[in-house]
């Protein structure tokens, strides 16, 4: 007879199953750790803008730098499992893609917006999306490379 919690938690349930392999596919690891990210730069944003009183654009960098931090540190242990000792040159390579997102992300926005005249909303999503993709293969195949460091 299987208990409540041993369903829960894995065993020979249906949820175990799914967990198992989320927790195996590399894209899957990908996107819940960038959630997790994206919740620390919102939540820092939130609390120092709000709570704090700060000016939103240094809640923005402050959020956006912290999101990034936890991105990176999840990236390297759970997502990619990197095994590198050149830990400043890797972070400086994924600090640089991040840039590189942004950069990106605002020429996207422009197109959409501005030369397509489509919604800004439904152009966020679209380019978030785009991003996103871009992020995970130039993260896999360059920061999380092990052979870009050697």
């Amino acid at each position: 007879m299987t208990t409540a919690l041993s369903y829960l938690i894995g065993g020979r349930s249906m949820f175990g199953n799914f967990r198992k392999k989320l927790f195996n596919n590399l894209f899957a690891r990908f996107v819940l750790v960038g959630g997790v990210a994206t919740l620390v730069d919102w939540t820092t944003f939130y609390l120092l803008t709000v709570h704090v009183g700060l000016y939103y654009q240094v809640s923005l960098f402050v959020g956006l730098f912290l999101g990034s931090v936890t991105g990176y540190a999840l990236n390297k242990t759970f997502t990619f499992k990197s095994k590198t000792k050149q830990i400043t040159k890797q972070f400086l390579m994924h600090s640089s893609i991040v840039a590189f997102a942004f950069i990106c992300s605002g020429i996207i926005m422009y197109v959409f917006v501005d030369a397509l005249h489509l919604p800004a909303f439904v152009s966020r999503i679209m380019t978030t999306g785009i991003i996103f993709l871009l992020n995970f293969i130039l993260h896999k195949y360059i920061t999380f490379n092990e052979t870009f460091y050697l």
